[in-house]
């Protein structure tokens, strides 16, 4: 029971996230699709199942949690490798979290301290790794971490887009920026 209820604790996070510390974003699912965009339905539609399939691949941990409290459909032990992949998530809500805070307390339109200067994208690095922390829970399902791939890809990609929208604002000193820090924690 108590793995289940750990994994439902790292998803209640994300609602400090979503209600408490909002991000717009130039390439967020929403301005991908909105009517205000010109691209044509085939692109809206496409980044309308990108984002679903996303999104189900990311809360399927939370979906397997609930259904282990509520109809012992899969089997989670305390054991080492569940703790390690628990810290390993947690470390990913740190991550966001910190990243949604400087985000939110921001003294600047551009934001290059804190862990901003460690990483330009360190929200959905966080993302990536709780992800990954999660999925470390249900090692054997072998589709998630097929789909792991795929939202990996889809968050990029959205990251590749937005980062053309800060080119376009800030011009050189994003440029800059962006050969100063990496865009996760590499290069």
């Amino acid at each position: 029971m108590w793995p289940s209820v750990l994994i439902i604790c790292v998803y209640a996070s994300f609602m400090i996230d979503f209600w408490f510390m909002p991000i717009p974003s130039e390439a967020s699912t929403v301005a991908l699709i909105g009517d205000e965009t010109k691209r044509p339905l085939w692109q809206k539609v496409g980044w309308g199942v990108v984002f679903i399939i996303s999104l189900l691949i990311y809360l399927t941990p939370l979906g397997l949690a609930i259904a282990q409290l509520a109809f012992d459909f899969v089997s989670l032990q305390l054991t080492p490798l569940f703790l390690i992949s628990f810290l390993v998530a947690m470390l990913g809500r740190v991550i966001s979290l910190w990243g949604s805070t400087v985000l939110t307390w921001k003294q600047t339109d551009m934001v290059t301290h804190s862990i901003f200067s460690q990483s330009r994208n360190p929200i959905a690095l966080g993302m990536h790794i709780t992800l990954f922390g999660l999925l470390l829970c249900y090692y054997d399902w072998w589709i998630l971490w097929l789909g792991f791939i795929f939202y990996v890809v889809n968050l990029h990609t959205k990251i590749v887009i937005e980062e053309q929208h800060l080119i376009a604002r800030f011009g050189t000193i994003y440029q800059e920026y962006m050969q100063k820090t990496p865009r996760y924690l590499w290069r």
